[in-house]
């Protein structure tokens, strides 16, 4: 029941997540609009395939060496954020 509670959630937020990416992608362009995501990108592939492998029993190493690398290159992409001026 939690698995399924879970799963619903993650669905909701990533169709949330494409709706803003498909907004940003219209005023910026796509190219920046897609490196502009790629860490949430990462973090929700991340997400879905430890979901995934916890419902159908399957935590392994090569799932968490999947989640690791996923972690790392969504680390690494945080360079296309654009830094926000905090000063307004």
């Amino acid at each position: 029941m939690f698995n399924l509670i879970l799963m619903a959630a993650l669905m909701v937020s990533l169709l949330y997540f494409l709706i803003q990416i498909r907004r940003s992608a219209k005023e910026n362009g796509r190219e920046e609009a897609i490196k502009r995501n790629l860490s949430s990108i990462c973090f929700y592939i991340m997400a879905i395939i430890l979901l995934v492998a916890m419902v159908f029993d399957l935590l392994g190493v090569v799932v968490w060496g999947l989640g690791l690398i996923l972690l790392i290159l969504a680390a690494y992409f945080t360079k296309y954020i654009p830094k926000r001026d905090l000063k307004e």
